[in-house]
């Protein structure tokens, strides 16, 4: 179905359209819309997750053994 005629269908449901269906948003214009929504999202979703992962680090610490005995001796005597 087309973006516009969901949309449209969406506002003003045919009138053939069972009162149930619209209630559980599952008329074939709806179930378009919903998709695109959830498409969309998924879309701008992924990008950020892309866009974080390409920034790079500042500083990244090494731990070596001095920091994980410092770290241990912390734990133990808590």
């Amino acid at each position: 179905m087309a973006r516009r005629t969901a949309l449209e269908e969406s506002h003003f449901p045919p009138n053939e359209a069972k009162v149930e269906d619209l209630n559980a948003f599952r008329t074939p214009a709806q179930r378009r819309m919903i998709f695109e929504e959830f498409f969309l999202f998924q879309i701008g979703h992924a990008w950020r997750r892309h866009a974080t992962s390409m920034e790079l680090k500042p500083y990244v610490p090494q731990v070596d053994d001095r920091i994980r005995a410092a770290a241990a001796r912390v734990l133990r005597s808590s």
